[in-house]
């Protein structure tokens, strides 16, 4: 599970559980202990090729048409298999 500040811009990758307060214990636990990172984290997602650029989906899709269901999740800024949470 992602986990963010929009306001200061820390971030964390967490183990999922259904539990997001847990989560958000876990996450405040890792920032006293300097674990989390101050930005960042978003770009190294991109870089491990698990986040793709709008640019990089239309490259791999090449001539192909999707129909738009699937041309809807392609290009969704929420992601199937990492679930966001932010918190201000």
């Amino acid at each position: 599970m992602h986990v963010s500040c929009g306001k200061c811009g820390i971030e964390d990758l967490l183990e999922f559980s259904k539990n997001f307060d847990e989560v958000f214990l876990e996450f405040l636990s890792r920032f006293d202990k300097g674990l989390v990172t101050e930005k960042g984290l978003a770009e190294n997602l991109k870089d491990e090729g698990i986040v793709r650029s709008e640019n990089e989906i239309k490259e791999m899709i090449g001539e192909n048409k999707p129909d738009k269901i699937t041309e809807n999740i392609l290009f969704s800024k929420k992601r199937l298999y990492l679930k966001i949470r932010s918190f201000e």
